[in-house]
């Protein structure tokens, strides 16, 4: 296996490390569990050169750019290439004669690197999926006009085996529903009718909606709002007492009596 994956690597040249730069190379990844042909890869430096902290990688935003290294506080993103398949049976992640700066950068001889992976070859995070964190205690930067190769004697080539870590991109919380009352809308609260909408919605009594009457500045709350109120959010004029309100960023909640959502009440006022 090892001898094929190599006798493969020797047909391109190996990168040559001039003076402040080192150089990486070779099939870091053979036949592993959970890496499919496509994934992406990126390989990630840890700046802090103690170590590889995967816990600081255990969790990322969703939506996020994974060629960027802005997505990984505390890490340089390295390389980014993708799982390939091998002479039709391997399934291998190879980096491609990788020479970087040393000496005028954030990245260090010394410093520690691994590798994520991420199924489906997306290089934007998907939301609540995860993804494999590959270390090995010989991942280090090479020394200045160093080249090292993933190999028993170098860099270490992982096969066949499991990541030792793993982590999850964060989900994405869905907008809550707002119902913004529209033109002339009849209250007998905690119930009101929207005659735009032709429907009766509910007002949750648990909450507490603050208004404000424009012409004297006194303030109420919605269970004041009884009779005819025309509205243009966030002001409702009102017929019986003749004003117009303006309503404050409370969290108000309203039940459609028709269709039995909940939303929030308004958007957020300025």
């Amino acid at each position: 296996m090892k001898s094929k994956l190599f006798c493969f690597l020797g047909l391109a040249v190996l990168p040559v490390a001039l003076f402040g730069t080192a150089s990486i190379f070779g099939t870091a990844l053979v036949n592993v569990t959970g890496v499919a042909d496509s994934d992406f890869a990126v390989v990630l430096v840890d700046t802090n050169g103690s170590s590889f902290d995967t816990a600081a990688l255990s969790t990322l935003a969703a939506n996020a750019d994974l060629k960027s290294s802005s997505t990984y506080s505390g890490f340089e993103v390295l390389v980014t290439t993708a799982a390939s398949t091998f002479f039709g049976n391997d399934i291998v992640v190879a980096i491609n004669a990788r020479t970087f700066n040393v000496v005028s950068s954030t990245i260090a001889s010394g410093d520690f690197f691994g590798i994520l992976t991420f199924s489906g070859g997306s290089t934007i995070s998907d939301a609540a999926t995860s993804y494999e964190i590959w270390t090995n205690p010989k991942w280090k930067i090479p020394a200045d006009g160093a080249t090292n190769t993933f190999s028993d004697n170098d860099l270490a080539q992982l096969e066949s085996v499991s990541a030792g870590s793993t982590g999850t991109v964060d989900t994405v919380e869905e907008p809550s529903p707002i119902w913004e009352p529209v033109g002339w809308v009849y209250l007998d609260y905690p119930y009101a009718y929207s005659l735009d909408e032709a429907r009766w919605h509910y007002f949750n009594e648990a909450d507490m909606q603050w208004r404000v009457d424009l012409t004297n500045g006194v303030w109420g709350t919605l269970a004041d709002a009884d009779g005819w109120n025309y509205y243009a959010w966030p002001y409702s004029y009102s017929v019986d007492q003749g004003t117009w309100h303006w309503y404050d960023s409370n969290t108000q909640w309203v039940l459609d009596l028709v269709s039995g959502v909940w939303a929030q009440l308004g958007a957020v006022a300025d």
